[in-house]
């Protein structure tokens, strides 16, 4: 994301702080597990075993799933990680397909701690469930839930969806909207505290019918190293079915983000999650969108560490993904795995098929430096001094160090910076000439180090002719003009600048 020249002091300084606290991750283990056809399991229960154990207290699983159904019993999968495995259930085997699950462990080395547990969401009066946690930091903690229905049942309705948010700094709530109904739902949680995270939450309505909600983030966050979590409640069944029940969510700006559904329908209440890194943490996102029997599709990215990288949709309890679909769930219901440093691959089934578009994230974790010593940036090279009016100026800093973030101070108007690759840009005005300064400022887990920037910004006469509609001919030719002729040498004079 380009970001305007400003003060450092609510950036790159606050960022600092942050990042003296950042997380870092041993390692990230994925894989593909299967869940068969098996009429007779209610539950059906896999376990996919980890050796060697992990370590709950700093490890995290995230996983997603591609599975032909039109009943929740067998369309919902709920994903508990436990020491020495990860356990997978669902209501009830009787499916056409099997479910095919794609998950990631992420161990975590230092910054990071996870709670873990499992919650029931009751049917009847009330039909929300609190759970009490240790006391967390608001401001730096996240949720990863998957929910599955408990027994058997036929239909979508508003028992199969779960609103989860964090309630307070010691309560996670679980609600669903409909009391009326039965199966009840199981929830799996983790309440993840991260140091290098910045957290913003809050509440979006779709109304009866309504197919989208926009809703402004403050404050504004950049999108290369931001990530979005959303669960919600239903208000039951409708005739489009899951098509009106299912949602993503995209940034579509660095302050607004966009909740959609496929199809209009009951009235659906969401809590979304604004997860923005500060520690070295880098992002990779994207929209995809599948016409009707497609079943894949692969996105190529700038290269990561596959072995410290997970990946995900926007809303994970759901499949992240809305859809045209009547009934069904797997038109939105879509594995997202890593193939390697670059290409990211969508897959679903496409017996019961319609269009569907998956909003995803790839999330790769820093590494530990040196054995724990960190040391901060160091800038290896030198920006131009010289500038000319009217020409764009570019300049991508050569940087010793890892993880760095880039931040302007001070900078004149219309100057920008990548944040990613700092990468500074401006094309200077006629109004701007003579002597400019600007500091660039990096920022790491280690430190932050910055390079003053001085320009002498000169505007040449005849450039200034030519640029301002004067050519250089006609400018030279003003000088032979007779006297008499001083209203065109005024005329030129006041488009063009001085002409003697």
């Amino acid at each position: 994301m380009r970001s305007p020249g400003g003060a450092i002091g609510a950036c790159a300084v606050c960022a600092l702080s942050a990042l003296a606290l950042g997380a870092t991750v041993e390692q990230v283990r994925t894989g593909v597990a299967v869940m068969a056809v098996d009429a007779g399991a209610v539950p059906q229960l896999l376990r996919v075993p980890l050796s060697p154990p992990v370590d709950l207290p700093r490890s995290a699983l995230w996983f997603s799933y591609q599975v032909s159904s039109a009943e929740p019993s067998n369309g919902t999968i709920r994903g508990r990680l436990l020491p020495g495995a990860i356990e997978f259930q669902r209501a009830s085997g009787n499916s056409r397909t099997p479910a095919s699950i794609r998950w990631y462990v992420a161990e975590f080395d230092a910054g990071v701690w996870v709670q873990h547990g499992l919650a029931g969401v009751p049917f009847g009066d009330p039909s929300r469930t609190v759970v009490n946690i240790a006391p967390v930091d608001l401001t730096r903690t996240f949720l990863v839930v998957s929910c599955g229905s408990l027994l058997p049942s036929s239909i979508f309705n508003g028992d199969d969806y779960v609103l989860a948010r964090l309630a307070s700094p010691t309560t996670l709530e679980l609600e669903i909207n409909d009391p009326s109904l039965t199966p009840q739902a199981s929830c799996a949680w983790q309440v993840v505290q991260y140091d290098g995270a910045k957290v913003n939450r809050g509440m979006a309505t779709l109304g009866v019918g309504q197919l989208s909600a926009e809703v402004p983030v403050d404050p504004p966050v950049d999108a290369a190293v931001t990530v979005l979590a959303v669960y919600w409640k239903s208000d039951g069944p409708s005739d489009a079915g899951t098509g009106s029940q299912q949602l993503t969510a995209q940034l579509t700006g660095p302050d607004r983000l966009v909740v959609t559904r496929g199809l209009p329908g009951l009235r659906l209440v969401a809590g979304y999650e604004v997860i923005s890194f500060t520690d070295g943490t880098s992002v990779r996102g994207g929209r995809s969108s599948f016409i009707p029997k497609e079943d894949a599709q692969s996105t190529f990215i700038a290269p990561l560490e596959p072995n410290r990288s997970v990946a995900f949709a926007s809303a994970a309890q759901t499949f992240g993904a809305f859809t045209s679909g009547d009934d069904i769930i797997d038109p939105g219901a879509f594995t997202v795995g890593l193939l390697g440093p670059t290409e990211v691959r969508l897959s679903r089934e496409t017996r019961y098929s319609s269009s569907a578009v998956v909003d995803w994230f790839v999330v790769e974790f820093p590494l530990p430096m040196d054995g724990g010593a960190v040391s901060g940036p160091r800038f290896l090279s030198t920006a131009p001094s010289l500038l000319k009016c009217g020409e764009t100026w570019r300049y991508q800093p050569a940087v010793e160090g890892a993880y760095v973030r880039f931040e302007l101070e001070a900078a004149p108007e219309g100057m920008t910076v990548e944040a990613t690759t700092g990468a500074v840009e401006w094309t200077p005005s006629r109004e701007q000439r003579g002597s400019v300064e600007a500091t660039l400022v990096a920022v790491s887990p280690g430190g932050s180090t910055s390079q003053r920037l001085a320009f002498d910004v000169r505007c040449e006469t005849a450039d200034h002719r030519v640029g301002c509609g004067c050519s250089a001919v006609s400018a030279i030719s003003l000088f032979a003009l007779p006297p008499t002729l001083t209203r065109r040498r005024r005329l030129c004079r006041a488009t063009c600048g001085p002409v003697s």
